[in-house]
């Protein structure tokens, strides 16, 4: 194997995401791009109150933090799709690692959201 080839294949290994994965979040990116929406913890936080699947999915997919928290009321995407009942969201959120023990600026957990 050339040296060339034998470098490339390395940086492939030691790569954050394999290579399906990154062109998955740059296909992610183009579409919320065309779709002109931010790609940022706020809007998934956002799209969670809304319910709004299909763009929580190309957020998580283009790398938005699932721990990250809104610079408002420090609410976690679980927290909003917990609060407004949207299961399938909260279904896909907690596949995706969100932290079910995460507290926001007020106390609240997503348990305590979903109560309310």
């Amino acid at each position: 194997m050339p040296h060339r080839d034998l470098a490339l294949a390395l940086l492939l290994m030691l790569s954050v995401l394999p290579p399906a994965q990154a062109a998955s979040a740059r296909e992610a990116k183009r579409q919320l791009q065309q779709m002109n929406v931010e790609i940022s913890v706020d809007k998934l936080v956002q799209y969670a109150a809304e319910g709004d699947l299909s763009t929580i999915e190309l957020l998580l997919s283009a790398g938005v933090p699932i721990k990250g928290a809104d610079g408002v009321h420090g609410a976690t995407a679980l927290h909003n799709a917990a609060a407004q009942g949207h299961r399938r969201v909260l279904d896909a959120l907690i596949k995706a690692g969100a932290p079910l023990d995460a507290v926001d600026g007020n106390g609240v957990t997503p348990l305590m959201a979903a109560a309310w």
